[in-house]
């Protein structure tokens, strides 16, 4: 299993969203923690694949001038 946590960092706020998936093509459930509100309400994906995340938290850093971090632990459970 794949776990990918973004981190988007706007001065004193944050937000991080994580999805756990088992193989590179399966979309898992978003569990979002912090200052939530700095997503919009109609980008806040319930799920999503690893990189349809990673490119949600990119794009919002690069709208509000922010800093994001990103992070992928773990292995896929099937070869690709």
């Amino acid at each position: 299993m794949v776990t990918t946590t973004c981190k988007l960092t706007l001065g004193e706020k944050s937000v991080t969203g994580r999805v756990s998936v088992s193989t590179p093509y399966q979309d898992g459930h978003v569990i979002y923690s912090g200052q939530v509100e700095l997503i919009p309400r109609d980008r806040r994906f319930t799920t999503a694949a690893p990189p349809l995340l990673r490119i949600l938290f990119k794009n919002l850093a690069r709208e509000l001038h922010a800093n994001v971090a990103i992070n992928d632990e773990g292995n896929y459970d099937v070869e690709e």
